[in-house]
């Protein structure tokens, strides 16, 4: 939960600040807001979810997040593009979306909570840890994706 919620806030950072150049010779001001910012939620989403027993909600809350501000992301990327500086590859996200489709399908399809106790006690397959192991290549992919950000602009732009 907090990954999505990092992934989220980091992606609308993306669109409100760092593709048009902005936020990025204020970094340690933008790491300490997103560092409470990401505190909070985690806190939130922890209690949320142990409290009350919502972790698919909390998953979809915090994963909306992130795909709305991908969905941002693209929108400004295309329409204003002669005023971004900074831009990502393009097929970052999409792959990205695939990866996570697979892996909260097998988090639902194994997940007792999810589709009932029968599906997993009959299942032969770790479907926990392929969970696991596919969240944890999205959690690599995205890194990628977010790396792949370069700088699109010949114009300089100043920041006051």
């Amino acid at each position: 939960m907090l990954w999505l919620a990092f992934n989220g806030f980091y992606v609308w950072y993306m669109v409100l600040a760092s593709m048009w150049g902005a936020g990025r010779d204020e970094a340690r001001r933008t790491k300490a807001v997103l560092g409470g910012l990401l505190i909070t939620i985690f806190a939130l989403t922890t209690m949320i979810s142990v409290t009350q027993g919502m972790h698919l909600v909390v998953y979809f809350v915090t994963g909306s997040l992130w795909g709305i501000g991908e969905i941002a992301y693209v929108v400004a990327a295309r329409f204003w593009r002669s005023q971004v500086i900074y831009k990502r590859s393009w097929f970052g996200f999409p792959i990205n979306a695939l990866i996570l489709a697979v892996t909260m399908t097998c988090w639902m399809f194994f997940n007792h909570d999810v589709v009932g106790a029968g599906c997993a006690s009959r299942s032969s397959v770790p479907g926990h840890a392929l969970f696991h192991m596919m969240a944890s290549l999205s959690t690599l992919w995205t890194f990628f994706d977010f790396a792949s950000e370069r700088r699109v602009a010949a114009h300089l732009h100043t920041i006051n």
